[in-house]
């Protein structure tokens, strides 16, 4: 009979060693599991403070060229170029690949209208893009710094693509700065 309790003696203690051994393994997953989770959220929580904080700047900018036009009587290609320039934005907002001007043309008179002054400051040859009657339209006339793709994008109608249209109809309606993904 002692033989048996001799023997089982060990089993129990190594039994026993074993269920501490588990427990203190599952303890110890848990606890890297929820410091990972720790430090997930504080990493997502950092990206998304980044991104608030660069689309703020952006909005800031928006609404100094908005002001800038608000503020001038007439505003020309040259003002536009020296009040962007004064902005050097690839040194203080990389990632902004430019900023632009679009206006808003309900008829074609005002569409030749825009074109002729477009031409008249240089900007040869001018041609809204792309063809065809719409209801309206939001024709870029200024966007700098002008590099070729933004020399590219100057006649683009902006309210002839979905996107834009619903961004720049949600600016309008709610009179605030819209970001749009285009």
């Amino acid at each position: 009979m002692t033989s048996r309790r001799g023997r089982a003696l060990p089993v129990l203690v190594f039994v026993m060693g074993l269920l501490a051994s588990l427990l203190a393994a599952l303890a110890l997953a848990r606890t890297e599991q929820g410091r990972q989770q720790a430090r997930f959220e504080g990493l997502a929580n950092s990206a998304e403070a980044a991104i608030q904080s660069r689309m703020q700047g952006q909005l800031t900018l928006l609404r100094g060229a908005a002001g800038f036009f608000n503020a001038s009587d007439r505003v020309t290609l040259t003002d536009f170029r020296r009040y962007i320039e004064r902005l050097r934005l690839q040194q203080n907002y990389p990632g902004v690949l430019g900023i632009g001007f679009a206006a808003y043309a309900p008829d074609r008179a005002t569409i030749e209208r825009l074109a002729q002054q477009a031409r008249a400051e240089g900007q040869v040859p001018f041609t809204v893009r792309p063809p065809g009657d719409r209801p309206d339209y939001s024709i870029i006339m200024y966007l700098e710094p002008l590099d070729r793709f933004n020399q590219a994008a100057i006649g683009f109608d902006m309210l002839s693509e979905a996107t834009r249209r619903a961004a720049m109809e949600a600016a309008r309606d709610a009179r605030l700065a819209v970001l749009s993904g285009k």
